[in-house]
């Protein structure tokens, strides 16, 4: 009987990263997700020192691999990119626990380093099956009460049957304990229309309501400290006003950005206009979902959709109206349909 476990371990190791490299592959071609590929990519690094002292590949024998003979009912089946990532994620679940209870024959040091990269896996993938993709197209909207023209909740309802796919509430003045209970109300309101309900800056009260996600600025948080108050599956969206902005955004990881201001706006008064073009170069360079946002409205609708953007985000345009409703509907159907 061959009791070397060294052949053990590299099966399980070869099957692990082969496992990681296509959720990797998938995260960074497909998903265009920065933040996923440099957590896939570092767990790699991290497992090739932790057996960079073995000698895996002299105990490999795959002439006499039973398995090789050996397909289960399911191992060809695959219709969609989420049936790639569960099945790639349960193979290296799987080989990180027979890796771990292998290792405590030899080394706890390296059983307990598996056991931290397994639950580390769980966490990632938390984050790929249950995180929502960002909607593209996108009608982005933004409710502040003092600007509502109506009753805040009337408007609230009249956006959701209008058409749009996600509400940011921005309340920059109003105090936590206020907002926590509008943003509360909110959660009800719109809960029968499966609309993401984004909260700008107040990432404490993300935290504590559970919300899609939370909008940054430029003097927020780092993306890295946001994320680390985050759950796996909640979005986290960064305003950029520059294409340097949006190329360091979208490279630590951002689930989408605000582009803009497009034209000079009162919501963003101490923010200079920053033009069409800037919408072009995004278009041209950033792959990451935006929306672009500054005095989006009817009259500066049609120029702003000969950039042929993926999403524009509105505010008094639709808020500041007696008919929210309606003026949902008309940019819904310019903008997504």
């Amino acid at each position: 009987m061959n009791t070397d476990p060294l052949r053990l371990l590299d099966a399980n190791f070869n099957r692990l990263n082969e496992g990681i490299r296509v959720i990797e592959d998938i995260n960074r071609f497909l998903l265009n997700n920065a933040g996923l590929t440099e957590d896939f990519k570092a767990i790699r690094h991290q497992l090739t020192d932790i057996f960079s002292s073995l000698n895996l590949i002299q105990a490999r024998n795959t002439g006499e691999d039973l398995g090789r003979e050996i397909i289960g009912s399911g191992e060809y089946k695959r219709e969609t990119i989420e049936d790639l990532i569960k099945s790639n994620f349960k193979r290296c679940e799987q080989s990180l626990r027979v890796l771990e209870e292998v290792s405590k024959l030899d080394s706890v040091s390296r059983a307990k380093s598996l056991e931290q990269i397994r639950y580390k896996m769980y966490e990632l993938e938390q984050s790929c099956l249950l995180k929502k993709s960002f909607p593209n197209p996108c009608l982005y909207v933004l409710i502040t009460q003092e600007l509502c023209k109506l009753d805040p909740e009337t408007v609230l309802k009249s956006v959701c049957d209008g058409g749009a796919t996600v509400i940011q509430l921005r309340e920059k003045t109003m105090e936590d304990g206020q907002f926590l209970k509008w943003i509360e109300k909110a959660q009800k309101i719109i809960e029968s229309y499966d609309i993401p309900l984004i909260v700008n800056d107040r990432i404490h009260l993300v935290q504590l309501s559970g919300v899609q996600g939370v909008h940054m600025g430029q003097g927020d948080l780092s993306t890295k400290d946001a994320r680390s108050l985050l759950k796996p599956w909640q979005w986290l969206g960064r305003s950029t006003h520059a294409l340097e902005e949006a190329q360091l955004a979208e490279s630590e990881g951002v689930d989408y950005i605000g582009v803009g201001p497009l034209f000079p706006t009162n919501t963003k008064v101490h923010t200079k206009a920053v033009g069409l073009d800037y919408l072009q170069e995004i278009n041209d360079h950033i792959n990451v979902p935006y929306v672009g946002i500054g005095s989006v409205n009817t009259a500066t609708l049609p120029q702003i959709l000969e950039k042929k953007p993926k999403g524009l985000a509105i505010c008094t345009a639709i808020i500041g109206v007696d008919n929210p409703r309606e003026l949902t509907q008309v940019f819904e159907k310019q903008i997504v349909s």
